[in-house]
């Protein structure tokens, strides 16, 4: 390697010049590798997929356990012990799912009362976004 104190100032330019260039070459690919995954990822965001249908029923399905739980008196308590999702359908518009919710109501006093209720979530993709409707089986 040659010693740089004997580098006439064109190589030392040469060089300075090299290295912007490759800096910004590797920052506009940077850059774009940013811009083209935030696009993909807004783009796919609000799809209408099966997971994404899955998902938007569960979060459904707990928003009306949580109304439910807000309805009952001190005397009694609403608590949800789980959340199943049967059967997901494809259909004309969206999704269609059966789903079971299993709860436990209790009473003032040591008595408690598990049970459930089941529901067909109906998925569609509007411009808003997804959106879920419940409808009791």
């Amino acid at each position: 390697m040659a010693d740089q104190s004997t580098d006439s100032p064109a190589v030392v330019a040469t060089r300075s010049r090299s290295l912007r260039w490759i800096g910004l070459v590797t920052a506009v690919v940077v850059i774009g590798g940013v811009v083209a995954a935030a696009l993909v990822w807004q783009a796919n965001r609000g799809a209408l997929t099966e997971g994404n249908a899955q998902r938007e029923c569960r979060s459904a399905l707990e928003r009306d356990a949580e109304s439910r739980g807000e309805m009952m008196s001190d005397a009694a308590s609403f608590t949800v012990d789980g959340i199943e999702l049967e059967q997901t359908r494809k259909t004309a518009v969206g999704y269609s799912i059966d789903a079971t919710v299993n709860y436990t109501l209790a009473l003032a006093g040591p008595e408690k009362f598990p049970s459930s209720l089941r529901f067909t979530c109906e998925v569609l993709r509007t411009e808003d976004g997804l959106t879920a409707s419940l409808t009791d089986r």
